[in-house]
């Protein structure tokens, strides 16, 4: 379990989530959005190992961080999101 600075916690009401289904390897995440206490969304890229090309991904919770599952948009990068009402808007880039 990776630790954070306590006093930092303390003062900022800060917690850390061990989250499940994030992978590590050769994503490369650009941004977090959280549309409540329970959703959010973590945007990026992800490398295709059969060249220089990267998949767009994101990953979606429902339960406040503790798990994320990934969805693939074919190839290019999220590079933004936005929620708008009740919709999620992405922009792909390639």
């Amino acid at each position: 379990m990776h630790t954070c600075n306590s006093v930092f916690n303390i003062k900022h009401n800060w917690r850390l989530i061990e989250a499940k289904g994030l992978s590590v390897g050769s994503n490369r995440y650009r941004e977090i959005i959280l549309q409540n206490e329970q959703v959010g969304f973590i945007i990026g890229s992800e490398e295709i190992h059969k060249g220089p090309l990267m998949k767009a991904v994101f990953y979606r919770t429902e339960d406040g961080g503790n798990n994320w599952e990934r969805n693939e948009l074919g190839e290019g990068a999220i590079l933004d999101i936005d929620i708008v009402g009740n919709e999620m808007v992405m922009l792909r880039g390639y």
